[in-house]
């Protein structure tokens, strides 16, 4: 588990070294990157580093992120609708008819409206789907609602995120949840970088680095474990007179 939080610790030691800030300006990027951070930092007492970052976001706020995320997504499908080629009509039909389904624009119901967004954002991830989102490169836009939507979750289950001080209590995460935000953060950079939006191109650089960098330990660690079982094996071997 401390490796998983370890990796996380040395990207955000890398991101933080970067000169230009830019990407501090992507508030979907932020609400990703600030998930990540609260949930390493459960695991920050048992691999000695004591740090936080957390941007305080009402649920207003969340949902306002939300709201703005899933209407970029429409209108980048809507793009399509004009479409000369089959292929394109056919994949934004699909993709509109789901939103029409859902009537995610017309739910009023707070609790409705959630999970239509959660099954939307199943839906897009699908096997059913996931070929004409991929045709019509929206995934850096279904990324971002995706993005926003575990924000706004989590602000409704949790309240208002406050910033800590000090020292934390020790609470270790599962290491899934962290490896899921871990994941989301590396998906959206990666769609950025797809769509040549800087200053990503770096946070793709840094984030290369230190997963090289562990593969590397991990490498060598499990050399060093291969080694000392071959060297039990051999010292455990009767010898003969």
């Amino acid at each position: 588990m401390t490796s998983c939080a370890s990796l996380v610790n040395r990207i955000e030691t890398n991101i933080d070294g970067l000169e230009s800030k830019k990407w501090q300006d992507d508030e979907q990027f932020m609400a990703l990157w600030n998930a990540m951070l609260e949930t390493v930092s459960e695991f920050q007492v048992p691999i000695g580093k004591v740090k936080k970052k957390i941007q305080t976001t009402t649920l207003e706020e969340a949902g306002l992120i939300r709201h703005r995320a899933y209407l970029a997504l429409r209108r980048a499908n809507n793009v399509f609708a004009v479409s000369e080629d089959v292929s394109e009509k056919a994949a934004y039909e699909q993709i509109y008819n789901q939103f029409k389904a859902l009537r995610i624009k017309t739910q009023n119901n707070r609790e409705n409206k959630t999970t239509n967004f959660n099954v939307l954002i199943d839906k897009l991830r699908s096997a059913e789907l996931a070929p004409s989102v991929n045709l019509l490169k929206l995934d850096s836009f279904v990324v971002r609602l995706e993005t926003a939507n575990k924000l706004f979750n989590s602000t409704e289950q949790t309240g208002t995120i406050e910033k800590i001080h000090g020292k934390i209590t020790t609470n270790i995460t599962d290491r899934t949840k962290l490896m899921n935000d871990y994941q989301l953060v590396v998906n959206y950079v990666q769609a950025m970088v797809a769509l040549d939006k800087e200053p990503f191109i770096k946070l793709f650089d840094a984030i290369d680095e230190a997963r090289q960098y562990f593969a590397r330990d991990i490498s060598y660690r499990d050399t060093l474990k291969k080694n000392k079982k071959e060297e039990t094996k051999t010292d455990s071997t009767p010898k003969v007179a």
